[in-house]
């Protein structure tokens, strides 16, 4: 297209996963190009040329995440059920290459002699510490299980996100005239819109029925963060705010307790493998305070400031 954006129109379902499957393979022989290379590893025959690698399946993958994200429908939820532990195994074929490590990691052992730009340094360091912090250093029966519970974990985490759009989804406040009580005219021409939107897709004359002459709000934030601003009316507002904060938790087909549990506990599982007292520990060696307990002390100095803050926030919101 004349800015190369995807032609989306031209797109269908049914063209992703030949295309996924053509982008994992590319990536995959530009990396067996990278590791059969007979020369000694350099920064640009290794760390340069893999920064290159994958660039038909980046492609892919955003414009499909793109639709899924916004414009999704029950077979693109299938298929990224589907991708998700192809995609999480996918790149675990990559940073956990034995041959491919090898490389980088003598270049990075070789580092104060290889005359680097601070960019360049920056990157070998960083790629390194991915390969590593990815479970390279792992032997063969660690790297399986590494993979496996990644792939899970990916699985897991697609259900956890497809179960949150869902419940928000599903949920509708339709109401009447008599409850825009405190409205403004933009939200009231914006919810009786959403109304007719639906009506719309109603497939009965019953669905289409309950929509005629009212108005709706969803927990979708464009939706209800106007209708918490300006209603008068206490009790719907606590009917859609609770509704945006138990999605996912209530004990329905998009129930998520279960699926966090179980997320939790692989994530556990792979910090203890990693060599990482738990989750946290391993999270945080990325973050500017290193441990769980550098966390809770600062959250303790912030405690008594922020609480008597919001103690002011409260005065003054109940004085409106």
């Amino acid at each position: 297209t004349p800015f190369e954006i995807p032609p989306f129109l031209m797109i269908k379902d049914e063209h992703f996963m030949p295309a996924f499957e053509k982008g994992m393979q590319d990536n995959l022989n530009e990396i067996n190009e990278i590791i059969d290379n007979p020369e000694n590893p350099t920064f640009a025959n290794t760390i340069e040329e893999l920064e290159r690698t994958g660039k038909l399946l980046s492609k892919v993958q955003r414009t499909f995440f793109n639709l899924a994200g916004s414009n999704t429908n029950s077979k693109l939820q299938e298929l990224q059920r589907e991708l998700s532990p192809l995609l999480s195994s996918h790149y675990d074929k990559i940073v956990l290459n034995e041959r491919l490590f090898q490389r980088i990691d003598k270049l990075w052992k070789n580092k104060n002699n290889l005359e680097l730009t601070k960019e360049q340094n920056k990157l070998l360091e960083d790629t390194h510490k991915q390969f590593v912090r990815s479970g390279a250093l792992l032997d063969e029966q660690q790297k399986i299980k590494i993979t496996n519970i990644n792939s899970k974990i990916s699985e897991l985490t697609t259900k956890f996100g497809q179960n949150l759009l869902a419940e928000t989804n599903d949920f509708e406040l339709i109401l009447n005239n008599n409850d825009l009580e405190g409205l403004s005219e933009d939200i009231i021409t914006a919810a009786s819109e959403t109304a007719k939107q639906k009506m719309n897709l109603a497939e009965t004359n019953n669905e289409k029925e309950k929509y005629i002459n009212k108005y709706v709000f969803t927990p979708h934030r464009t939706s209800m963060y106007p209708f918490l601003t300006e209603s008068s009316r206490r009790d719907l507002r606590e009917i859609l705010y609770n509704s945006y904060i138990m999605r996912g938790n209530n004990n329905n087909e998009n129930d998520n307790k279960k699926i966090t549990s179980r997320i939790a506990k692989l994530r556990a599982e792979k910090a203890y493998l990693m060599g990482y007292k738990t989750h946290a520990h391993f999270v945080l060696e990325e973050r500017m305070l290193k441990t769980p307990n550098e966390v809770y002390e600062l959250l303790i100095q912030l405690w008594k400031p922020a609480l008597n803050r919001a103690k002011l926030e409260i005065k003054d919101m109940q004085a409106i």
